[in-house]
């Protein structure tokens, strides 16, 4: 009875060596696998025993048992009860009294059983929970029990892992077996003893034991020594870079995204259909299963899908039409979101924009946007930590130099303008300090592309998509990347209700008189439209590409209607706008 320490600790456990079954396992997961599995079994007098269930981690909620292990010393058979629930002949196996069944919490476990086989029942069973107390153990789990006979600890990593996953990991497998071999071996080593009880003396039983000990040191002691030698020779070995076609690359992801969901829904897509590409390098593509669609998007970084991720859970907290992130692979590459339907309010709005006549339901649509907009940038900073936004947190000089370089570069140089080169980066300085001087509580989240292709319609509802590249700025940038979208061709009296609908929102969160917010609206349609001809001198004017080009005059005649009110204060930009808006015979 002294032979066993009565209890263990946690960090006695901690310092043991891992313990390990290696038998032979067998993954049963098809009914013709069956019958040969219990022949076996039947030849055996007694059996190790487990079962394993999928956790819920929402409270009311439970799941069937998923696994049924059944282990003898040599060889551990794992039933997936998910795929097969319990075989007649597995059942039989259970209620056969010849053979002893060994096992922990057993109860639970026959009571987990009958919820899928009712006439589920089990004749000569040990529970070793009270069977242990004979021997003057008091600890009740199966990783103490094992530590204290066999100095050795069973890892319980895979205990809250998915259990009804297909294929089931290796990892798992591993530790479903050890548990049902670990309660027979328990069994064997205390029954060694004719009266049930370990005495010191009794050679035959701690020849017994420490041979168990020696045994299972040796092996982990052999599989460290495996693990190394194998980390030394991938190290030793050069890298083989192989380039993939696109159509393997095209194949890779869509295998990707197979295995994302199944691991989502426990089942296979219907069907996976890309969705046509904007001008990032993210892809999209709508996947579609019994549990419904869903849109899978690979992502071009990391730290970008990241972004995405944390701030779509913020701006719904505020209460924001934005999709939920649902699962994300392991290299947070891929993640798959809420559909928000297949029509985007710009494709919405196409029959409209043709005719140059908006309905009453449209406008509605727009102002709902304006409303929409507002509430994300004001309730939205409130639970957005900017720090964790990509790739910059807040609007910077750094960025908006950068786009007006591309301004110069890719528009002004393109064209016989003559210009004070020096006198127009003043300008971009001038234009960066009254900026960085606007109110800082009418700085916001700022979207950064907001725009009605970024916002979709389902069902008459606005939901709004891609704003990855979020962070704090003023709010006036999204208002005017939306209303003076050049592509959109809103009417002015449609822009002039839409920015009325904004200011009445933005009423609710900051004190603001319309002198104020018309003014600062001027100086971001200068400075947006400015940063708009940089992207259309670059995809129009070097790249060629004539969508773009056709959408400069337009953009030239926003611009018109405002510089006159910054002659004095940028009048290098001003001059060069006009030399511009004339070359296009305006």
């Amino acid at each position: 009875m002294g032979q066993f320490a009565e209890s263990i600790s946690k960090e006695e456990i901690q310092k043991l060596p891992y313990a390990s079954f290696d038998g032979d396992i067998i993954v049963v997961s098809r009914f013709d696998m069956v019958q040969e599995a219990v022949d076996y079994l039947n030849t055996q007098k007694v059996l190790g025993v487990d079962t394993e269930t999928k956790p819920v981690f929402v409270k009311g909620k439970s799941n069937q048992v998923a696994l049924l292990q059944v282990s003898s010393e040599t060889r551990c058979y794992l039933f997936r009860l998910n795929l097969l629930n319990i075989p007649e002949s597995v059942a039989e196996l259970f209620a056969n009294p010849n053979i002893t069944k060994i096992g922990l919490s057993l109860h639970d476990d026959f009571r987990q059983l009958r919820k899928r086989m009712p006439s589920f029942k089990c004749e000569n069973y040990v529970e070793l929970q009270s069977y242990v107390e004979k021997f003057g153990i008091t600890d009740k789990s199966l990783q103490k029990i094992y530590a204290i006979i066999f100095n050795l600890q069973i890892s319980k990593r895979q205990q809250t892992s998915n259990w009804e996953a297909n294929p089931l990991e290796p990892a798992q497998v591993r530790y479903a077996a050890l548990d049902a071999y670990a309660t027979l071996m328990i069994y064997k080593t205390l029954s060694s003893s004719e009266e049930g009880k370990m005495n010191p003396a009794d050679h035959l039983s701690s020849s017994v034991l420490e041979k168990i000990q020696q045994d299972q040191m040796q092996r982990a002691k052999e599989r460290r020594e495996r693990r190394e030698k194998k980390k030394q020779e991938m190290q030793q070995k050069p890298k083989v870079e192989v380039q993939k076609t696109p159509e393997q690359i095209h194949e890779d992801n869509m295998q990707a995204i197979c295995r994302l969901y199944k691991k989502f829904q426990g089942h296979r897509t219907k069907s996976i259909i890309p969705i046509a590409q904007a001008g990032s390098g993210r892809q999209y593509f709508l996947v579609d299963g019994d549990s419904g669609k869903y849109v899978a998007t690979i992502g071009e970084t990391v730290e970008e899908n990241n972004a995405f991720i944390y701030i779509a859970k913020q701006l719904k907290r505020a209460g924001a039409s934005v999709p939920k992130v649902y699962h994300v692979s392991k290299d947070r590459m891929i993640y798959l979101q809420t559909y928000c339907g297949d029509n985007s309010l710009y494709k919405v709005l196409e029959v409209f924009r043709e005719k140059n006549e908006y309905s009453k339901t449209s406008i509605r649509l727009l102002c709902k946007a304006m409303d929409d907009l507002a509430k994300m940038q004001f309730v939205g900073a409130k639970t957005v930590d900017f720090a964790k936004c990509y790739p910059e947190p807040e609007f910077s000089r750094d960025g908006l130099m950068a786009d007006f370089a591309k301004f110069e570069t890719y528009f002004v140089k393109k064209h016989p303008i003559a210009y004070e080169e020096a006198r127009l980066h003043d300008d971009f300085e001038k234009m960066w300090t009254a900026m960085s001087e606007v109110r800082k509580d009418a700085w916001g989240f700022m979207y950064r592309d907001f725009q009605s292709r970024n916002v979709m319609v389902k069902a008459g509802s606005l939901w709004y998509i891609d704003f990855q590249g979020g962070r704090k700025g003023p709010i006036w940038y999204d208002l005017v990347s939306f209303v003076y979208q050049v592509r959109a061709r809103y009417p002015e009296h449609v822009k002039k209700m839409m920015i009325t609908a904004y200011l009445k929102a933005v009423k609710k969160y900051i004190s603001i008189n319309d002198e104020e917010f018309y003014g600062y609206l001027s100086f971001f349609i200068l400075t947006r439209m400015v940063q708009v001809l940089g992207t259309y001198g670059l995809r129009g004017l070097e790249e060629k590409k004539e969508t773009f080009l056709g959408q400069i005059p337009d953009t030239l005649k926003t611009l018109n209607g405002v510089v006159d009110k910054f002659e004095t204060e940028y009048p290098e930009l001003v001059k060069v706008i006009k030399e511009a808006t004339k070359h296009y015979g305006e």
